[in-house]
Parts: C-alpha cells; sequence; structure tokens
C-alpha cells in the first residue's frame, strides 16, 4: 500500500489577512491556539519533521518528500511558542509538503 499526502502547513489565516505570515500561528501557545483555533475551520501546527515521526510510528517509511519552503525573515518576524523553539528553522519554514510513504519493509 502506498499513500500519497498533499499537506498545508500555513497559517490558514494568513490568506485572507495580509498583515500575518504563513508563520503567524506559530507564535501563540497551546493554551493560547486554543482560543483562536476555530472548531469549523480546525487548523493543526504540526510541522514537517512531526508528520515524517507520525508515519514512522504508524510502520511507514517516506519514500518521497517535495517541500516549498516560505521566507526565513518571515519566520523570524514573530516569537515563537515555547512549544516551536526546538525546531529548526528548515522544518518551521515548511509551508506544503507532498509526501509518499509505504510501508517499511517493502
Amino acid at each position: 500500500m502506498i499513500q500519497s499526502h498533499y499537506l498545508n502547513l500555513i497559517d490558514q489565516y494568513s490568506y485572507f489577512d495580509q498583515s500575518i505570515t504563513a508563520f503567524n500561528f506559530l507564535k501563540y501557545s497551546a493554551r493560547q491556539w486554543k482560543l483562536f483555533n476555530s472548531p469549523i475551520t480546525w487548523l493543526n501546527r504540526m510541522r514537517i519533521s512531526d508528520y515524517r515521526e507520525l508515519f514512522a510510528s504508524l510502520g511507514f517509511e517516506v519514500v518521497k518528500e517535495v517541500n516549498t519552503s516560505g521566507s526565513a525573515q518571515d519566520l523570524r518576524k514573530i516569537r515563537l511558542a515555547p512549544e516551536f523553539e526546538n525546531y529548526s528553522e528548515a522544518d518551521l519554514v515548511v509551508l506544503t509538503s507532498w509526501l509518499t510513504a509505504k510501508p517499511v519493509g517493502t
């Protein structure tokens, strides 16, 4: 079984609010984000490394990954919430990813 996933890692509020960047939601702590995250258009804030770990934990290996990244300069415009301080900049700037995965050993 081969899986193919297109991941949107962007703060979707940035699509209609030009005053914020695609990384804006990374400045809020988990507690703060609960206030802003709409139950109607719920956004998760997982980063690309989180998805890689999720696939691995489920017994899948990523065999192809195509990422588009945003501007590190835009990322630096915000103060990261504690939850995101230990991620690498390369990880945090990924905006979209197309992952293909297969079960380990196949």
